[in-house]
């Protein structure tokens, strides 16, 4: 169910956010009636004392995917949900609570990039992507024990987790790729094929190169 306590649509409009603009009352009424897809993925960016930035993803478990491809926090939008409300919700399943983040951050610190593709059927997909500064780091052991401690049925979607370098990510041209971790130690990692493909634009590197 969409988050009630996350910030209205009128109110996000009020503080004019980069988030917005993708989620007006028209696009949500537009995407209801004609039956559109959307999904959102959220990078949390931790920068260590060193100036060195990283990026948190989770392997997708068995059942959810094939238990090997790696990606963002995030999922699909539901049914009358915002991009916001999304973001918000997606980020608190999947990190297990840990991560529990604020509508007030999101819209003022928030960087966004938004796709459309054609899917198979020929229907669009609307894709945001928000990429998020935060101050707090927790190990990947962390992450995982809290994670696994979930309903597996109801919230669990991922069952590992790693801080990927931003240098090693703007730098992907493959797929599996070869990427270095918050220890120095590389990986060879299958991204999955949305963020692969955001990878590749050069306006999707340029922004996360900003918040680096």
């Amino acid at each position: 169910m969409p988050n009630k306590n996350s910030t209205s649509i009128q109110e996000q409009s009020v503080r004019g956010s980069m988030v917005c603009g993708y989620d007006s009352r028209t696009i949500l009424e537009r995407r209801l009636k004609n039956n559109l897809k959307a999904s959102v993925g959220v990078l949390l960016c931790y920068t260590n004392d060193r100036k060195e930035s990283f990026i948190l993803l989770g392997r997708e478990r068995i059942g959810k995917c094939d238990g090997s491809t790696w990606c963002e926090l995030g999922g699909s939008v539901e049914t009358g949900e915002s991009f916001l409300e999304a973001a918000i919700r997606e980020s608190k399943e999947e990190s297990g609570g840990v991560y529990q983040l604020e509508s007030s951050d999101l819209l003022n610190n928030g960087v966004v990039c938004y796709n459309e593709h054609k899917q198979k059927d020929g229907r669009t997909r609307e894709e945001i992507y928000i990429l998020l500064k935060v101050n707090d780091y927790y190990p990947t052991d962390v992450l995982c024990k809290v994670v696994g401690q979930q309903n597996k049925d109801t919230y669990k979607e991922k069952d590992d987790f790693k801080w990927i370098a931003c240098t090693s990510l703007c730098m992907v041209d493959q797929n599996p790729c070869l990427l270095k971790d918050i220890d120095g130690n590389e990986c060879i990692l299958t991204l999955r094929n949305f963020f692969y493909e955001a990878l590749k634009r050069t306006s999707f590197r340029m922004k996360l190169k900003s918040i680096m």
